[in-house]
């Protein structure tokens, strides 16, 4: 659909070239489009952008079993991670039973897992104080 301009070279103050669904409707009183092309433009484009909606999520059932693994793989993590949080104990079991056979490399595993822990602080609060802009409480782990 092509926009009606008032005639002047550079378009009204109301409209300046724009399409009628970016106008406000104080600027369309004064612009060359009326409300009723207005509402009609936006029902067209309300119905093509469902049409639209339909077509991709008919797509997406088609082609949605190339991603059926990578879904089912992320259920079974989340499944693992709530069943950890229901059950505690099982780690820290792990870790005594470790201490105990092997203590040199419990020893290891716990610095390794010290590191992680202190590497990951770091790296959150730089992100956070980076990219979005948070400026949190300065501590000793905080980078």
């Amino acid at each position: 659909m092509a926009w009606r301009l008032c005639g002047r070279a550079t378009g009204c103050a109301g409209c300046a070239g724009l399409p009628p669904a970016l106008l406000n409707w104080r600027a369309i009183g004064s612009a060359c489009v009326s409300k009723a092309e207005v509402r009609a433009h936006l029902a067209a484009r309300r119905g093509a952008l469902l049409q639209r909606s339909a077509e991709l999520r008919e797509r997406l059932a088609l082609h949605g079993h190339a991603l059926r693994p990578v879904a089912q793989w992320a259920d079974r993590v989340q499944t693992g991670w709530r069943w950890l949080h229901a059950h505690p104990w099982v780690p820290v079991l792990a870790a005594i039973a470790l201490a105990a056979y092997r203590p040199r490399r419990a020893w290891t595993w716990l610095l390794w897992a010290w590191r992680g822990w202190r590497g990951w602080r770091r790296w959150t609060a730089l992100w956070a104080r980076s990219v979005m802009g948070v400026r949190g409480p300065k501590s000793r782990w905080s980078a």
